[in-house]
């Protein structure tokens, strides 16, 4: 009956953890079909940060199952260990090689690097987890003649780890991607094999039932077989879900050995220190039992006999005193801890000699020799049981316990605790100086636990609240708050213990109202933070009377606001002085304006016009009487052409001088874009009958921010262009449409075109291209449309093919350039 209940349990553990690894199995399978297809596309940079953290927990498992072997020779451990050093070794490389700053550097193209970089560390860690299962099994069939020497497996694994370095680094790869295939990736169907044959044979030795590292392996090896069988052998590329899926479930496994090596070593530790508690009860049992022996010789050396193999097999020191205090028995833990000979432990020695002996190997730190040796004696005699700790001068912490027997006599046992010691006074001067930081910190920090009650209060926060420190502590921390608040507290914190989720927290410091033990209420800046998880999850709040800042951030919005009235004046002040400038100026320009038109007249350009005018109007004065109304109308059409193109020359000559001088200036403000190009191209067709325009102006917004006149001169230039460069392709189209936050107007003719050498050069002031020889023109039409483009925020690109034609197009802010809140905008 006293069996059966750990049986019980222990079959409860199995069929748990057996449920657990199917779960874990199909759990992931599960995740794969609802995750494949997502349109999921990471980056190099994801790649590279999931490989270091890889690298970095492969080594941490290989260090502490090195370890673990070095304490307690066992192949497992040390197939394990290698196995993982070297996967370590070629994940770093994987992370290196495929990383963005090596990736140049390599005989191999990314898409083949990197499967094969990462297809090497897991056949070599899927290799050696199935060699490990291995080593067991011949261990467990030969015993100590089986057991693979440590050398042998530290060469095999340099060896692979060091080829593996060589094929990578000299040797381009073969690809890695079959899309043609149902496995996309089919060797990582090899590395699944080992893991499966590892999982099965481990399985199989059963030991997972009860061993908490084998259960984590075994989790483990299920986490990589999906990893490599069910995500990465079906990756379509790189960086797609199934392969960053792959990448996490490998480091899910590298954490799955860890927990399992580092729970091993607690069950070790928590075993060793059962195992002492058990050889302490037995050695008083053995001391009681002793008591009653009988006196036949044979018996008592027989069970004396067995008294002393588990005396020397303590890991603690024990000796044993009459009621006379002389020793009957210790061990030689017992001894060598305090440096005694067989002599000096001889029987019969009393306790007396023994400190004696003790004080003259130095090994006592007091002041008073006797005094030690008169309290020690006292407190053996005290007939209760108790423990001591004893500094000796070497720095160490024994712990004495001292048992006393029936019948007289004590059995001590000393116990080297100066690890635990040390660690003890760390965590106690740890405290002291959190308690001393939290006592100088000069705002509120009150913590508490998950069930909102205070357990720390500094002094700022007595000073803040009222409450002495003794008060609140123990009581919910809503005390803290307006009363009209408070009921809400409890529920905003299960919120957050169920859920993870608080905006409060998330959110970073805020301003709420704190409540005062006087009842007053004051505003204050809170900021929150989590400490511990689980059921061990607290807050702590960090909080501080804002009173005072608030007054003072009154003051000062008080004061920028009346600064503001004063700059609102004075800028009213200067903005009416510009205006009275601006019309001065104004004026300025308009008499230069005239001086610049006198010269610009005298250009070639303008008596080609004005011959034509002249040489109408003498003909028709020689022949009015005979001149038909018809022929009078095609005398006057060329009389207004010529007339438009001297104007256009005009206003352009002028436009490029005020340029030059930096003084342009535009009228930035509503237009009505659609109106101007629809009487430009209006304008353009009365005055050029062979020619048909057609406009398509549906696309356009009401209005843009922009300059009309401007405006109408660009698109004037760029019709008059279209139709000058178009003599035999009557054929003019103007469309326009929004584009986001710009309109663009394009212009598109099939007439010359320019040569493709030309093109980048149309721009430029008085250039003229190869196709305009022969046509009347200056060479700063294209150059002065887009400067004034410009000047409104837009850009202007021209498209065009020789014999072909030409397409403009102009692209104009729909809020106009920045800075247009101004009234105008200047040349630089």
């Amino acid at each position: 009956m006293g069996r059966s209940g750990p049986i019980q349990n222990q079959r409860h553990i199995a069929r748990q953890r057996a449920i657990a690894y199917l779960s874990v199995g199909a759990g992931l399978v599960l995740g794969y079909a609802l995750l494949r297809g997502a349109d999921w596309r990471s980056s190099i940079t994801l790649h590279t940060v999931m490989e270091v953290v890889a690298t970095l927990l492969a080594l941490t498992v290989a260090a502490i199952a090195l370890v673990r072997f070095y304490s307690k020779k066992n192949n497992t451990f040390l197939f394990i260990g290698a196995g993982f050093l070297g996967t370590s070794l070629l994940d770093g490389y994987h992370a290196v090689v495929t990383s963005a700053a090596f990736k140049p550097f390599m005989p191999s193209d990314l898409p083949a690097l990197s499967p094969w970089s990462w297809f090497a560390p897991r056949l070599f860690l899927s290799i050696f987890l199935f060699l490990s299962w291995l080593a067991w099994r011949r261990e467990r069939q030969l015993g100590e003649a089986g057991r693979i020497g440590e050398r042998s497996v530290y060469l095999f694994a340099g060896a692979f780890t060091a080829l593996s370095f060589s094929f990578f680094a000299f040797l381009p790869l073969p690809r890695a991607y079959y899309p043609e295939l149902a496995f996309h990736r089919p060797e990582e169907l090899l590395p699944a094999l080992f893991f499966l044959a590892a999982l099965a044979g481990y399985l199989r030795k059963g030991d997972w039932r009860h061993d908490m590292f084998e259960h984590w392996l075994v989790l483990s090896l299920i986490v990589s077989l999906v990893g490599q069988a069910v995500f990465m052998s079906f990756s379509r590329e790189l960086f797609d879900i199934e392969f960053d899926a792959a990448h996490l479930l490998k480091m899910v496994s590298y954490v799955c050995v860890l927990t399992g090596l580092l729970g091993s070593i607690y069950t070790a530790f928590r075993f060793e220190a059962r195992r002492a508690e058990a050889m302490a009860k037995a050695k008083v049992a053995a001391e009681m039992a002793l008591a009653e022996l009988d006196q036949r010789d044979v018996d008592l050396i027989a069970q004396n006999e067995r008294f002393n193999a588990a005396l020397e097999h303590m890991s603690q020191g024990l000796s044993m005193f009459d009621r006379e205090q002389r020793l009957i028995v210790c061990n030689q833990r017992y001894a060598s801890m305090y440096g005694l000979s067989s002599e000096q432990t001889a029987l019969g020695t009393t306790l007396r000699q023994i400190l004696e002996h003790r004080i003259a190997n130095g090994l006592y730190a007091g002041e008073d020799p006797e005094a030690y040796i008169q309290e020690r004696m006292a407190w053996v005699t005290s007939g209760r049981r108790s423990t001591k700790i004893q500094e000796r001068s070497d720095g160490r912490a024994i712990a004495i316990t001292h048992q006393p027997m029936s019948g007289g006599g004590w059995l001590t046992t000393h116990e080297d605790v100066t690890e635990i010691t040390q660690a003890q006074q760390i965590v106690q001067r740890q405290k002291e100086e959190l308690d001393q930081i939290l006592s100088n910190v000069p705002r509120a920090v009150v913590t508490i636990d998950s069930s909102g009650i205070i357990r720390t209060f500094n002094p700022a926060a007595e000073q803040t609240f009222g409450y002495p420190a003794g008060e609140a502590i123990g009581q919910n921390v809503s005390l803290l708050m307006p009363a009209q608040d408070r009921h809400h507290h409890d529920g905003y914190l299960r919120s957050y213990i169920e859920t993870g989720v608080s905006k409060f927290i998330e959110s970073g410091p805020r301003r709420l109202t704190g409540g005062r033990k006087d009842g007053t209420e004051f505003p204050m800046e809170l900021a929150l933070g989590v400490v511990g998880k689980g059921k061990d999850t607290g807050f702590i709040g960090v909080a501080k009377d804002i009173t005072e800042e608030l007054k003072v951030e009154t003051r000062l919005i008080e004061h920028r606001d009346l600064l503001q009235k004063e700059v609102d004046l004075a800028t009213a002040d200067l903005n009416a002085k510009a205006e009275e400038l601006k019309r001065a100026l104004k004026k300025e320009q308009e008499l230069n304006k005239l001086q610049r038109q006198f010269v610009a007249m005298a250009s070639h350009e303008f008596r080609t016009p004005l011959s034509i005018i002249d040489g109408s109007a003498q003909f028709l004065s020689r022949n009015i009487e005979d001149i038909t109304p018809d022929y009078l109308l095609s005398k006057t059409g060329k009389i207004r052409s010529a007339v438009a193109r001297m104007t256009r020359l005009m206003e352009s000559t002028l436009t490029v001088a005020r340029l030059e001088e930096g003084k342009n200036t535009i009228e930035i403000g509503p237009c009505d874009i659609g109106k101007v190009v629809r009487e430009v191209c209006a304008l353009q067709h009365e005055l050029t009958q062979t020619h048909v325009i057609t406009c398509n102006l549906e696309g356009l917004p009401q209005t843009i921010q922009a300059d009309p006149g401007s405006l109408e001169q660009i698109f004037t230039n760029l019709l008059s262009n279209a139709v000058k460069y178009a003599p035999h392709a009557p054929d003019i189209r103007v469309t326009a449409r929004r584009e986001g936050d710009h309109v663009a107007v394009q212009v598109c003719d099939r007439g010359l075109g320019i040569d493709e050498e030309d093109l980048p050069k149309v721009f430029e002031r008085f250039f003229r291209a190869k196709t305009s020889t022969g046509i009347e023109g200056t060479g700063i039409g294209l150059n002065l449309t887009k400067s004034l483009v410009e000047m409104h925020g837009g850009t202007i690109e021209i498209r065009s093919e020789k014999d072909k034609g030409s397409i403009i197009t102009v692209r104009l802010p729909v809020a106009g350039p920045e800075g247009a809140q101004q009234s105008d905008t200047r040349a630089a």
